[in-house]
């Protein structure tokens, strides 16, 4: 036993990572500058920054932010990326709530440093100006500013603890037999939880998760309470048959998401991720899916019907028997999309790209398809009266027992498509293109070529 605490004592003496894991994370934002000052100057301002806040969080990697940063870009319209939306958005894809920014401006050699800390609650400025500084001056003021913003000392109880076992059990603790009822308790329970810190490196993923899934209850509970969560991360949530009529879900993470039956009655979810998140049989009516991802999102039996589809990303989703009346669907990604029996009457779907879709069935009459791309596309049997499908692209698409009566397919390309048993009664194909088609059997009563 006197051996196994001797082993312990030096194993917690030896791990540098207590205390270090307890730091919250941060990020820091490039240095803002205006004014004459030399890149050396700032580089080592910036280092100093570095330096100071080190003392109590753990810096996220400059690659890291980089890779963050450059999402974020990809993810938010040039006009939408303001400083302050780019931080939050980079924050959430790091999971993290803390940010610094320091900025630096110079004049006639008098400078002023700003710097400001965003987290998750508020965000908090402190400046010093200093007149004929140099900078040598400047690392003074940044220790202290940094001092200011976080206001308090280290919170390292851990290592306090550890400092202080030498005492008790370095070279003769073998002999110090009454120390042993001292330790014995404690550092046997601690055994137990250094596999869980130990290398400062590779723990950080393994913190990661526990906050990931603390901050998506959080999430979670502040939707519930108050239906506003924009730029939440609530993938996986079980919201199955919840109320979130009016919700605020832009740019919302909810992919894999469980909102079965759901109430999103005028929801705005413009540009959020709905990727594999399971919407059958959910309220969708008036809703803002401007721009959102619904890759292989189940939508059957959703009710869709005044809500705001363009540019939506609905590639491989199954929207079967999904009432779709109406809706905008202008310029959105349908490839491979599952339509089958689904209500489209009225709907505007120009310009979208319906490359291989399954419409068998569909309702679409007096539906708007002017330059749709449908090549490929499964249509048979499909309602298509008094569609606009002129300059829609139709090559090798299957019209077989479609109905098409009344429909304009000016300038429509139709090589290829398999048109036999359609109706095609006063349907207006003048410059259609019908090399290779298959009419047999097709209903051309009335039809109008010129």
């Amino acid at each position: 036993m006197k051996h196994l605490l001797i082993i312990i004592s030096i194993l917690l003496l030896s791990s540098p990572v207590i205390g270090q894991s307890e730091k919250p994370q941060t990020i820091i934002i490039p240095t803002g500058s205006l004014g004459e000052m030399s890149k050396v100057r700032i580089g080592i301002l910036e280092k100093t920054l570095e330096s100071k806040l080190d003392d109590y969080f753990a810096i996220v990697p400059k690659e890291l932010f980089e890779e963050a940063q450059e999402q974020a870009f990809q993810e938010m319209d040039s006009d939408e990326c303001t400083e302050d939306q780019c931080i939050l958005m980079i924050k959430e894809i790091l999971q993290i709530e803390n940010a610094f920014k320091m900025d630096l401006m110079s004049e006639d050699g008098d400078t002023q440093i700003s710097i400001t800390w965003n987290d998750q609650d508020q965000k908090r400025v402190e400046a010093e100006y200093c007149e004929g500084c140099k900078t040598k001056n400047l690392i003074n003021l940044i220790g202290g500013l940094v001092e200011k913003l976080v206001g308090v000392k280290k919170v390292e109880p851990e290592p306090v603890v550890v400092q202080d076992i030498p005492k008790q059990v370095e070279p003769k603790v073998v002999e110090k037999k009454v120390t042993i009822p001292k330790i014995e308790p404690k550092v046997v329970e601690e055994k137990v939880i250094i596999p869980k810190v130990e290398p400062v490196v590779v723990e950080t993923p393994k913190v990661i998760p526990k906050k990931v899934a603390k901050k998506k209850i959080a999430n979670l509970k502040k939707l519930l309470d108050t239906k506003i969560c924009a730029l939440c991360d609530l993938s996986k949530a079980n919201l199955s048959g919840e109320n979130l009529k009016g919700a605020n879900l832009y740019k919302a993470n909810l992919s894999d998401a469980d909102l079965k039956g759901a109430d999103l009655n005028g929801a705005n979810l413009s540009k959020a991720n709905l990727s594999f998140a399971n919407l059958s049989k959910a309220n969708l009516s008036k809703a803002n899916l401007k721009g959102a991802r619904l890759r292989y999102a189940i939508l059957k039996g959703a009710i869709l019907k005044g809500a705001i589809l363009t540019k939506v990303n609905l590639s491989y989703a199954k929207l079967g028997k999904a009432n779709l009346k109406g809706v905008n669907l202008s310029g959105a990604d349908l490839i491979y999309v599952n339509l089958s029996d689904a209500d489209l009457i009225e709907a505007n779907l120009k310009g979208a790209d319906l490359y291989g879709a399954n419409l068998i069935n569909a309702i679409l009459s007096k539906a708007i398809l002017k330059g749709a791309k449908l090549r490929d596309a499964n249509l048979s049997k499909a309602n298509l009266s008094g569609a606009d499908l002129s300059n829609a692209n139709l090559g090798n698409a299957n019209l077989s027992g479609a109905d098409l009566k009344g429909a304009d397919l000016k300038g429509a390309n139709l090589i290829n498509a398999n048109l036999s048993d359609a109706n095609l009664s006063d349907a207006i194909i003048k410059g259609a293109k019908l090399s290779k088609a298959i009419l047999e059997g097709a209903i051309l009563e009335g039809v109008i070529e010129d």
